[in-house]
């Protein structure tokens, strides 16, 4: 299926997670600085563009923004949410909201940091 948020997934034909393959899933988060404005939220899978959402609900100091007290990534505190398993192999956190060109540009860089971390993996098992 799709990576996205409140029930906006995008185009799952052209950007969609398939079970048993590893997938890049890059996710774009541009939160709004006051009430009124629009936050934004994006999605890539391989580098295809999925997700595009703009909302009130994606604001600073909100939900979508970053608190080290609890990160969830393709999770939720809500476990009936989030029903089967999902691995994560590498994850990296930008300042700059992503872009289409940016996720293009980074693609090769994401795949060797990820092979590396493969790699120690092996060494330390």
């Amino acid at each position: 299926g799709g990576v996205g948020q409140l029930g906006s997934f995008g185009d799952v034909t052209k950007a969609k997670v398939e079970a048993g393959n590893w997938h890049r899933v890059v996710i774009g988060v541009k939160c709004a600085s006051s009430g009124g404005n629009k936050g934004e939220l994006r999605t890539w899978i391989d580098s295809k563009p999925g997700c595009v959402l703009k909302s009130e609900a994606i604001m600073s100091n909100g939900r979508f923004s970053i608190d080290l007290d609890g990160l969830y990534l393709f999770s939720s505190q809500d476990p009936t949410m989030m029903p089967g398993n999902i691995e994560v192999r590498t994850v990296r956190v930008d300042q700059v909201m992503a872009t289409d060109a940016y996720v293009l540009a980074n693609r090769a860089r994401d795949k060797v940091i990820s092979m590396l971390n493969e790699e120690r993996k092996r060494k330390i098992d």
